[in-house]
């Protein structure tokens, strides 16, 4: 059995596992992501119904890490407007609306399997990042100078 060294070890290799695997790589850590699906459906997710709402922090943290730019324009909807109604107070929304801000958008709304094969392109060709596809995760341990 071959063995491999790594400084940080992620379980899941969604957009959030491999944004954090991007940044550390960029720091130049050595980052293994270990991931249940195949390789073939994390270069390709299949559509799964999900949006993902992304604030300005989160799009410029996604900008850094090379991720945003592997969006399509299509890709990518602004949220110029949002209504929080909580129970008993439903006839009085609280409004948000970009037109009342110096932004064009309150934020974006990104479709989850597009983000999750931009962060899979980034992730996938990153120095320092070792993607471990078809693998689950079943133990861990933690000693004085490793974990496994």
């Amino acid at each position: 059995m071959q063995t491999e060294e790594h400084e940080v070890v992620i379980v899941g290799a969604g957009p959030t596992g491999l944004a954090l695997a991007i940044a550390l790589a960029q720091a130049e850590l050595r980052v293994a992501v270990v991931e249940p699906q195949p390789a073939a459906t994390l270069a390709d997710p299949p559509e799964d119904g999900r949006e993902i709402a992304l604030t300005h922090p989160s799009v410029a943290l996604l900008q850094r890490l090379g991720v945003w730019a592997q969006l399509g324009p299509d890709e990518i909807g602004r949220i110029r407007e949002a209504r929080v109604v909580d129970g008993p107070h439903q006839d009085r929304p609280l409004r948000f609306d970009a037109a009342d801000s110096a932004q064009a958008a309150l934020g974006f709304i990104v479709a989850n399997q597009a983000l999750r094969r931009a962060s899979h392109a980034v992730g996938g060709r990153r120095p320092g990042i070792r993607l471990f596809a078809g693998l689950r995760a079943t133990e861990r341990g933690v000693g004085a100078h490793r974990a496994g």
